[in-house]
């Protein structure tokens, strides 16, 4: 063989080495960057370590776009360990991964998940595990619009407590203590003032309060004559509505008077002249 030949099959032989390495052969098991730990760190053990286990701590897959590792609510523990992960007392398998008000928060990392501007921990009444349900139709105030279905949103009524009986608005079904339930007030402004009807204790402005005013919306008309009935169907009762029968005429201007004789007073009748006009 010549010298030539000798020192090729030398370096062959050097190389070989490397070569079965490179292909995986050298008798060793390949590494698996993929894995799984014998301890697993995490709540759950089942032997996956985060980020292959996307249920850390055996609840809900951890919603985080910026990583396992950050600790939303700042209570010393991360997502991927917490089951309260926004600290609103609500643990995050009552809670869920919808996304109520659509605000590409899934509720269980969404401190307000109605979007009605009231904390989730306020709404719950302290009870995470049973969260208060206010008037009972099966949607926890942290999730009901109108916690206490008077027909005003929870978004306007707030969490102030406006006659100071203890009650939030939101779950107050008479938030100004004048006597009369918000649901009949309703959230407009009868007298101008900027305050709307069920936080105002004198709808018509008259420096009467309305617990003491037998003519509540002003207009001539006493509250016992008027009575609870709503004419126009406004959702408004007669003895608050400044124009009880809609036909855009205030009530104090068309009064009680009943020119065509038909026993409907004016202030009730579309038709005061009886004309078919």
């Amino acid at each position: 063989m010549t010298t030539i030949r000798r020192l090729a099959l030398l370096l062959t032989l050097a190389a070989l080495p490397v070569l079965l390495l490179a292909c995986g052969l050298d008798g060793m098991v390949p590494s698996q960057p993929n894995a799984a730990p014998e301890d697993d760190p995490f709540a759950d053990d089942d032997d996956l370590d985060d980020p292959a286990d996307d249920d850390d701590d055996a609840t809900l897959p951890e919603w985080d776009p910026a990583g396992d590792d950050v600790d939303l609510d700042g209570d010393g523990l991360d997502n991927a360990e917490d089951t309260d992960d926004d600290g609103d007392g609500i643990p995050d398998t009552v809670e869920g991964e919808d996304d109520l008000d659509g605000d590409g928060r899934p509720n269980h990392v969404d401190d307000d998940a109605d979007g009605d501007g009231i904390d989730d921990d306020i709404e719950s009444g302290g009870n995470g595990g049973s969260p208060v349900d206010t008037d009972m139709d099966g949607r926890p105030d942290y999730l009901d619009g109108d916690s206490d279905a008077d027909g005003i949103p929870d978004s306007v009524e707030g969490a102030a407590d406006v006659d100071g009986d203890g009650l939030s608005n939101f779950r107050d079904p008479d938030s100004d203590g004048d006597g009369i339930p918000d649901s009949l007030e309703g959230w407009t402004d009868n007298d101008g003032d900027g305050i709307p009807n069920f936080l105002d204790v004198d709808l018509d402005g008259d420096d009467i309060p309305d617990a003491e005013d037998d003519d509540i919306d002003g207009d001539g008309v006493p509250n016992d004559e008027e009575g609870p009935g709503d004419t126009d169907g406004d959702g408004v009762p007669d003895s608050m509505d400044e124009d009880s029968d809609g036909d855009n005429i205030p009530d104090v201007a068309e009064g009680e008077y009943d020119p065509d004789g038909d026993g409907i007073p004016n202030y009730l009748d579309d038709d005061s002249d009886g004309d078919g006009i």
